[in-house]
C-alpha cells in the first residue's frame, strides 16, 4: 500500500513537470511581466493577447496601438507609456502588484536600454538593460546602505566594479 502511494506521488510529479515545461514561456519577458509581446486592438479598448499566454489587457486611457496610453492587465500589472503596433515600444512605466516598478526604454515588449528597477524593499538599480535583465554599466543599491557600482552581464555583477559598503566605511574593489 505504501509503495503505491509512493509510486503514485512520483508519477504526479512527473505529470507536473511534463505539463510545467511544455507550457514554458519562451520569452524572458513574458515570464517576468506577465504580458503578451504583441497585443491586438479589439472594440472596448482591450487588447488581445497574441503571445501564447491569453492574457488580456485593456487600454484604459491613451492609444495602446500606436502612441501613448495605459494598459491594465487582470493579474494587476499596469504599464503606462509609449506604444508601437500594441507592443510597448519607447518610454514607459511597468507597475508590478507587489510594488515593483521598472521605468526606463522598452524595445519590443521588454526592457531594453535604460532603466531604473525600484523594489518594495528599498533596493534599486539604475542602468542599462538587455532583454529584461541587468546588462552593461549601472549601480544597484541595496535597502541597507550597499552600493555595488559597475558592469552585470545576464541580471547578475561581472566584470569590473566597486562595492561601497557604508557600515564598513570603506570601499572594497573586485572583478565579479
Amino acid at each position: 500500500m505504501k509503495r503505491n502511494f509512493v509510486i503514485i506521488i512520483i508519477l504526479v510529479g512527473i505529470l507536473g513537470l511534463i505539463i510545467k515545461f511544455s507550457m514554458a514561456p519562451t520569452n524572458v519577458a513574458d515570464e517576468r511581466y506577465g504580458v503578451s509581446q504583441q497585443a491586438a486592438p479589439t472594440s472596448g479598448g482591450e487588447a488581445a493577447s497574441s503571445g501564447g499566454y491569453g492574457v488580456e489587457g485593456k487600454c484604459i486611457k491613451g492609444d495602446c496601438l500606436n502612441g501613448k496610453g495605459v494598459m491594465e492587465y487582470p493579474n494587476g500589472k499596469q504599464y503606462s507609456g509609449e506604444f508601437q503596433e500594441g507592443i510597448m515600444q519607447g518610454q514607459g512605466t511597468f507597475i508590478f502588484p507587489n510594488g515593483e516598478i521598472y521605468t526606463g526604454e522598452f524595445n519590443k515588449g521588454e526592457p531594453n536600454g535604460l532603466g531604473v528597477h525600484t523594489y518594495p524593499t528599498g533596493e534599486k538599480y539604475e542602468g542599462a538593460f538587455m532583454d529584461s535583465l541587468y546588462h552593461g554599466k549601472g549601480t544597484q543599491t541595496f535597502p541597507d546602505g550597499r552600493k555595488y557600482v559597475g558592469e552585470f552581464s545576464k541580471g547578475r555583477a561581472k566584470g569590473q566594479g566597486h562595492t561601497d559598503s557604508r557600515q564598513r566605511r570603506k570601499v572594497c574593489r573586485r572583478v565579479y
